[in-house]
């Protein structure tokens, strides 16, 4: 008797549509630092640090829900110095969906996708919580049919894309019809922490708010480049575990962000990317373009040295480092979104690597092979 096998070949989705939203108030990194010594109880050496800390930040704007930000000689943040976690949930759940949303209609116009056509919800968030949440504030707001399935994933840190993104990933495996709709929204300034500890200091100069909206689906639109993803790969390194993390405080979530963080990324990077080039039987010579989290300027750096590339390979993560500052979770779809705008004709099948960090130490990453649309 002979037995023929049939091999199912694994049907790889493709990342289709990128959209970014930032709120309306633009804040120059040199003003906000001028603004965090009115607001914060610093000694003049402290004052110097400040100084020093907001200028190596390689940040030039950041953006803000909150209007009282842009103010030069004093912070208000929510009228109060130091307000309740409660008032900052109130702000969030305001805030949150209004530029939720505006993603979300921004990239399904640009994918020319009516609403109705969407069959699953992803959000992503780690800078808030209430409920219903924001997921449900989508499905309304876009006028999505009630039974639309939908998740929610909260509290992961800055590589909760890269999660959003497996399950989306793993819905269009199981339904290859599926059009999966991802938003994004992180509201880092509503934490601002009215105190002089290294943590409170180092994130004051870092985050921003900003919010993204994706389309995974199982084929490439007509008229717009994808990234077709090639293989996803999450580690997690607990010797890191003290060195980032969020708790939730009385006055806001509070920020663990060591500065040994790059040192330990640096050392776990290249294996990472090894696993992930082995997926695809594919060589490092064969990553074409990094979109890389910018967490800040030295956990570039460190990306650079871990994977023998330059600070032009990393151009991409830079550029929205300086012009926007560290959005968290959001923040390498902006990358993502950059570097679809910059692709050309002969751009066709080259790979793009994408990595995230967060709480754990959690390292995320993914290989993406760009496709070009049909002329």
């Amino acid at each position: 008797m002979q037995i023929t096998l049939f091999l199912h070949k694994k049907k790889m989705p493709y990342i289709t549509c990128v959209a970014t939203a930032v709120p309306p108030y633009k804040i120059a990194q040199t003003a906000l630092a001028k603004a965090m010594k009115s607001y914060l109880p610093l000694s003049a050496k402290e004052k110097r640090i400040i100084d020093l800390v907001y200028k190596a930040s390689a940040i030039a704007f950041r953006y803000s829900v909150l209007e009282g930000y842009t103010e030069i000689d004093s912070v208000h943040l929510l009228g109060e110095t130091a307000p309740s976690t409660a008032k900052r949930m109130e702000a969030y759940q305001h805030f949150a969906p209004v530029l939720g949303l505006q993603a979300s209609r921004q990239v399904l116009a640009l994918r020319n996708l009516p609403a109705q056509d969407i069959t699953h919800l992803i959000t992503f968030s780690c800078t808030g919580f209430y409920a219903p949440g924001l997921d449900i504030d989508v499905v309304q707001g876009l006028g999505l049919p009630a039974s639309t399935p939908r998740w929610h994933i909260g509290f992961m840190g800055c590589y909760a894309a890269f999660n959003a993104l497996r399950l989306a990933d793993t819905i269009c495996q199981a339904e290859p019809n599926a059009k999966v709709l991802l938003v994004g929204v992180e509201l880092c300034t509503l934490h601002l922490q009215h105190n002089t500890t290294e943590d409170a200091i180092l994130s004051g100069a870092l985050f921003a708010d900003g919010a993204t909206s994706f389309i995974v689906e199982s084929a490439p639109a007509k008229h717009l480049p994808a990234l077709q993803i090639e293989a996803l790969h999450t580690a997690l390194y607990p010797q890191g575990a003290k060195d980032m993390a969020w708790q939730i405080g009385d006055t806001g979530f509070d920020m663990r962000l060591s500065a040994y963080v790059p040192t330990l990324l640096q050392g776990e990077m290249k294996g990472m990317v090894e696993i992930l080039l082995h997926k695809i039987n594919a060589q490092d010579t064969e990553i074409d373009y990094f979109a890389i989290h910018p967490g800040g300027r030295r956990i570039l750096e460190a990306a650079e040295k871990a994977l023998h590339i330059s600070p032009t390979d990393n151009a991409f993560s830079y550029a929205i480092l300086r012009e926007y500052g560290n959005m968290s979770s959001v923040t390498v779809l902006f990358v993502l979104e950059r570097l679809l705008a910059s692709l050309t004709d002969e751009d066709a099948n080259k790979h793009v690597l994408s990595m995230a960090f967060g709480p754990g130490l959690t390292v995320e990453a993914g290989l993406f092979k760009v496709v070009l649309p049909t002329r």
